[in-house]
């Protein structure tokens, strides 16, 4: 997977929904130390995905990977309900429908000269097989996709799972997105 960031900026909320999904403890002083560079007041402005990457990995290696999780459930959280207020997703669509719309959100929100983002694989009546192109930390994902699925009126108990991992040797992370 090509890791490089060069160019690469993404939509100030996920930076914000990082913030927001450590609140006020003890940790929140030192996060937003990290990220004091970007523009976080004004509304909708694209900032490098370094920075998120970097706020992604301070949270994995200090509070653990089930907060990287437990954030990643938040942006799923928010997701859904950004690609809801645009009318691109609704609690009715199928899991496979709310992932559609997710990959054209990320294509939307995140700016990649190479057009990086996720690929669907495979898709499903009950399942998903995605591929994650972008840089966004791979263990924050484990908490997002099943969340933002997790949301439609038609899922119950999404789960994910490896399928492939760059950390064990991978060309790409595949996840295998699943429901009842």
């Amino acid at each position: 997977m090509d890791s490089s960031t060069d160019g690469v900026t993404l939509h100030n909320g996920f930076v914000r929904d990082l913030l927001d999904a450590i609140g006020s403890g003890p940790y929140a002083r030192a996060a937003r130390r990290l990220v004091e560079h970007v523009d976080l007041e004004t509304p909708n402005q694209f900032v490098p995905i370094a920075a998120y990457n970097d706020l992604s990995a301070w949270i994995g290696r200090e509070m653990g990977p089930a907060t990287l999780r437990d954030a990643g459930r938040f942006v799923g959280r928010r997701a859904f309900e950004a690609m809801e207020s645009f009318g691109s997703v609704s609690r009715s669509d199928s899991g496979v429908e709310v992932l559609r719309a997710l990959k054209v959100a990320a294509d939307t929100m995140i700016a990649d000269p190479k057009g990086r983002g996720w690929t669907i694989l495979e898709e499903g009546p009950r399942r998903a097989v995605l591929r994650r192109t972008q840089t966004f930390h791979p263990v924050l994902q484990e908490g997002l996709l099943p969340e933002v699925v997790n949301l439609s009126d038609q899922v119950t108990l999404a789960q994910v799972r490896y399928l492939t991992s760059v950390a064990e040797g991978a060309e790409y992370d595949d996840y295998e997105v699943w429901w009842r």
